[in-house]
């Protein structure tokens, strides 16, 4: 949270979504797209506030979750390069 945090200042992201974003890339691809999904239905009060909840947190939160596997496949790769 503290790292998400700083990111999100350098950034310029609120505070609150930079570590919405940071616990949320813990979770990776499918999980963190079932939760932004969930977090949304639950808070929207019509489908207008839901679509524009969807626009704004949905692509980020892929974007992050992707962003993690993919540096997190990378770093187990080279760890596994030593071992063949």
């Amino acid at each position: 949270l503290v790292g998400s945090f700083a990111a999100g200042k350098v950034l310029k992201i609120s505070a609150p979504m930079a570590m919405a974003i940071g616990m949320n890339c813990s979770v990776g691809f499918p999980y963190n797209y079932m939760l932004s999904t969930e977090a949304i239905r639950s808070v929207a009060k019509n489908d207008q506030e839901k679509e524009f909840l969807t626009q704004k947190i949905v692509p980020v939160m892929l974007v992050g979750g992707f962003t993690t596997v993919t540096i997190g496949s990378v770093i187990f790769a080279g760890i596994m390069k030593n071992f063949i």
